[in-house]
């Protein structure tokens, strides 16, 4: 198993394993799943923004999971517009492209008002994230997750990360046991149409004069 920088011909494997890990919410805002091209062109435009912060983990060709792990948040919604993504995702989609109609974009704009909410709070704001982690169903129980999280949080700390947030759900208990492994800490809470975020914050030790 090896973590190598995520390429965009990886994008549709990618977006398949998002589908595949985080089936319910794909469900529950689109009714089915999007096309893969939905979410590559998505993830396409994460990657352009710091290619550095997106890895995938692969085993004899096959990728067993996946990290985007910017250390600057917004350099992705920059990238979104000036980029030329945004207008690209409209095309695709009022084209059929995509595979869903108003309703689950409705939802989804819902979704991202309230992430908004939380992100722009002073105490909940913080330019470093984990954005988005999967590991293949297959390749479960096997540290892949570690793995990945091991070299993000490296990262991190190479580039004087102070602080890095992630949300999780608070029912996501392989998860959370990761997460606090790595030293990051309950903060609060934030709602969104489908129930609700934990938020937790990593910060970097400070040392203090004896």
């Amino acid at each position: 198993m090896i973590v190598r920088p995520m390429q965009r011909s990886d994008l549709l494997a990618v977006a398949a394993l998002f589908y595949e890990s985080f089936a319910e919410s794909v469900l529950y805002y689109c009714g089915r799943p999007p096309t893969a091209q939905a979410m590559a062109d998505v993830f396409a435009c994460v990657l352009a923004a710091e290619p550095e912060g997106a890895y995938v983990a692969e085993e004899n060709g096959q990728i067993a999971g996946y990290a985007f792990t910017p250390v600057r948040l917004s350099a992705i919604w920059r990238e979104a517009v000036l980029g030329g993504h945004v207008f690209l995702w409209a095309w695709r989609w009022l084209t059929g492209k995509y595979g869903f109609g108003w309703g689950p974009v409705a939802r989804l704009l819902a979704n991202k008002t309230d992430f908004f909410s939380s992100a722009l709070a002073d105490r909940l704001a913080a330019e470093a994230r984990i954005l988005s982690i999967a590991v293949g169903e297959a390749y479960r129980g096997r540290g892949v997750g570690h793995l990945l999280f091991a070299n993000a949080m490296a990262r991190f700390v190479r580039m004087g990360v102070d602080r890095v947030r992630l949300d999780v759900r608070p029912d996501n208990a392989a998860a959370l046991a990761l997460y606090r492994s790595f030293g990051f800490q309950e903060a609060g809470r934030a709602p969104d149409p489908q129930g609700e975020w934990l938020i937790m914050f990593w910060h970097k030790e400070r040392k203090t004069d004896a």
